[in-house]
């Protein structure tokens, strides 16, 4: 399983932690977890994944805060953690604000979108302004062109 380079374990409504041992497929390229049960932190051996480029972790009941070992990941294209239950600062060492999309194309944290809602931050929060909101927007619409097929 070391040589794993896509493990595609999405919509399968498998349940527990993520396992620690993931972080010993230092090929895998892809990951798909998305759409499941997993519960527990999003481990910080995810960062052995050199390799990664897409991290697909939405849709599950993950807690705590977004590991800063995934700046490792220099790789990494795509990263949506979206649609948990995550809380904390977004990690300093990816260097990521709302604007900020790093190299990433997709990035899909959600950290000032309660339950994900990004409509109802648009509309609601009077702190940002028009050029704000667009750029926001503009970087989700371009983040879901870039999403590969599953």
């Amino acid at each position: 399983m070391i040589n794993l380079q896509t493990l595609p374990i999405y919509d399968t409504e498998i349940s527990g932690s993520i396992p620690a041992e993931l972080g010993l497929c230092t090929e895998l390229r892809d990951l798909y977890l998305h759409m499941n049960r997993l519960t527990g932190p999003i481990l910080n051996e995810l960062g052995r994944l050199l390799k990664l480029t897409s991290l697909f972790l939405w849709g599950n009941s993950l807690t705590g805060s977004i590991s800063g070992d995934l700046s490792n990941c220099s790789s990494l294209i795509v990263l949506d953690v979206s649609t948990n239950e995550l809380s904390g600062e977004n990690p300093k060492e990816l260097g990521l604000t709302v604007l900020e999309q790093l190299k990433i194309v997709k990035l899909l944290l959600y950290n000032h979108i309660p339950n994900g809602n990004l409509q109802q931050l648009l509309q609601s929060n009077r702190n940002l302004d028009w050029e704000t909101r667009y750029e926001i927007t503009v970087g989700c619409a371009q983040g879901l062109c870039n999403t590969p097929k599953i």
